[in-house]
């Protein structure tokens, strides 16, 4: 027909050609019903208030399903983070003593970015430096400073180094050591600064959810060992972790 032949006519001025044409052929009643037909279709743009409504019922099913296994995952992450970059700290400490053929003490800190960080008799690991504890010069007699795990930057001829630190954490995990400091001899086995034997030290990690189990992965606490020999481990053992006292939350 002559209206469908100009592509640059709307649906609507298509609709209304169409019509003119259907009722000069007599059809004004079949004109009338297309021309609702092509209003009806212009009209419906979007979704209906029950489409949308189903479509908001099935995302807050899926948020709902979601939010707590991510909230988990987050925690979970935290958790292991903490615990294998203070695990990495004490590898590094060994081998640093293994190679140097020196003390190394890692040492809880509460200012481990100063610029000459100290370490606290009393402190828990939240923070903590690693450094070399021994003036670096094996010709020269010792200074007194060596291996008594303190850091002191102006030990003697070679200085004490300091070789890494941790600032304090701000996402709510409690540490729970045994002790303050782990010292390294040069053969990688532990040692004390006071010249006590040393013992297994261990070092939990929780946060609000305790020392409880999770289902199929162990505590949702950490637990770091350090044997005697200077090797240590993270454990997710409840039973182990409950045998040292567990965590502040499980009462």
């Amino acid at each position: 027909m002559e209206w469908s032949a100009d592509l640059r006519l709307s649906k609507t001025d298509a609709a209304r050609r169409f019509c003119r044409a259907a009722y000069r052929d007599g059809q004004p009643g079949g004109a009338w019903r297309l021309m609702l037909q092509f209003k009806m279709k212009a009209k419906q743009i979007g979704f209906t208030l029950i489409e949308l409504m189903v479509v908001l019922f099935l995302v807050a099913i899926l948020f709902g399903i979601a939010a707590p296994s991510f909230t988990e995952f987050t925690r979970n992450a935290r958790m292991t983070s903490a615990a294998n970059s203070l695990l990495a700290a004490m590898y590094l400490a060994r081998t640093e003593a293994i190679k140097r053929r020196a003390f190394v003490t890692v040492c809880a800190s509460s200012n481990p970015s100063a610029d000459a960080p100290t370490c606290d008799e009393d402190g828990d690991f939240n923070g903590w430096i690693v450094f070399l504890d021994d003036d670096g010069d094996p010709d020269l007699p010792a200074s007194g400073t060596e291996g008594n795990g303190t850091f002191e930057p102006t030990a003697g001829a070679g200085d004490e180094v300091l070789l890494k630190t941790s600032d304090a954490r701000s996402d709510s995990l409690t540490f729970l050591p045994s002790t303050s400091y782990v010292q390294f001899s040069g053969n990688g086995f532990q040692s004390r600064s006071d010249g006590s034997a040393p013992t297994d030290v261990n070092i939990r990690i929780c946060d609000s959810r305790g020392s409880a189990s999770i289902e199929g992965s162990g505590s949702a606490a950490r637990l770091i060992e350090l044997s005697r020999t200077g090797r240590p481990v993270v454990s997710r053992d409840e039973t182990a972790i409950k045998a040292l006292g567990g965590c502040p939350s499980d009462d």
